[in-house]
This record gives structure tokens, sequence and C-alpha cells, in this order.
């Protein structure tokens, strides 16, 4: 008999972090028209999580109230982006019990942000 999956306390089953993770690596790839990356980038030759025509994109996740950004993520995408002709970018999930807050950001470098919005003077 196959055991039955913990659930949260309001009933819905707990997903493993892998679970979470592919979900969330498909789910932006979903809303930019982009595609995941075979073995979430593990590979040699398909870095990053999700790839775009545009961006690599690292994806990172958490289901506690803070996520700390490493440097040696935003250094590894930044390298892998710019050996792949793209621009880097960091989609972030957490748990956000709020309706205002959105539970998905994306961080880019500064140069970036600026080429988007269409500033020139920053």
């Amino acid at each position: 008999m196959k055991s039955k999956r913990p659930t949260m306390f309001d009933g819905r089953p707990m997903g493993t972090i892998k679970e979470k993770s592919l979900s969330q690596e498909n789910k932006m790839a979903k809303s930019i028209g982009g595609k995941v990356q075979p073995g979430s980038g593990s590979s040699m030759y398909a870095k990053g999580d999700v790839k775009h025509s545009d961006f690599l994109i690292e994806c990172k996740r958490t289901d506690k109230k803070s996520l700390r950004i490493q440097n040696s993520w935003l250094v590894k995408i930044t390298e892998e982006a710019f050996a792949k002709h793209k621009y880097p970018a960091l989609h972030i999930e957490m748990e956000i019990n709020t309706s205002l807050t959105e539970s998905d950001w994306v961080a880019v470098p500064l140069s970036v942000f600026v080429k988007l919005i269409g500033e020139k003077n920053v």
C-alpha cells in the first residue's frame, strides 16, 4: 500500500522541494513564452533554469519568510547568460500571504533594467 503524502493544514498535499522547483520553472517558462532547461540547467550545454529569446533565468524559491540572495547565484547566471548572448535574470518565488504583494519577483542587473524602461541617464 502506498503511503499518503503529508498535507498542509488546509488539506492540500505538500509537494517535495523538487516538485515545487519544477512547478516554479514551468510557471516561469509559460508566463514568458520560454522553455525549461533540461535537468534544471545541470547539463553542460543547457545552462540556467529557463531560457527565453532574450534572457537566461535562474529560479530560486522558498516557503520561508525570507531568502538570502547569494553572490554565487548572480555570478553563475551572469556568466552563463553572457556565454549565450542573453541577459541574466533571477526569478524568486516566496510564500507571501497578502493579497497586495505578489509571490513571484524577478531581479535583473541595473543596466538591463535601464534598457527595459528606456531611461538613458542613470
